[in-house]
């Protein structure tokens, strides 16, 4: 939810890569945006999984971030981008768990 932060993500279903932006105004909104994922034949809908990806070398990828609540192409016609319900009620918060060791690599 941090305003600096981002994490690559994806759509569950069909794997389409977008990236997850902080955002502490939208998450009054009980919302977190997203952005650039390919305006491709892939039909992502509201309801749609959003997970990490597995393009991060920071997060292990399959965590479930949210799910789509709202998706529209962008001007260019070549992204697009939206709102995701996040999985965690971020007001209502009271433990938290750290991972401290880094991903692995293969």
């Amino acid at each position: 939810i941090d305003d600096s932060s981002n994490v690559s993500a994806m759509t569950l279903s069909t794997s389409d890569l977008c990236i997850v932006a902080g955002d502490l105004t939208q998450m009054n909104e009980g919302t977190i945006k997203f952005k650039d994922m390919e305006n491709n034949d892939n039909a992502v809908k509201v309801g749609e999984t959003i997970v990490t990806s597995y393009v991060s070398s920071k997060f292990l990828s399959g965590l479930v971030i949210g799910y789509v609540s709202e998706i529209k192409v962008d001007s260019n016609n070549l992204t697009r981008s939206g709102l995701i319900t996040p999985v965690v009620d971020f007001k209502h918060l009271q433990e938290v768990l750290v991972i401290t060791d880094l991903k692995q690599t293969q």
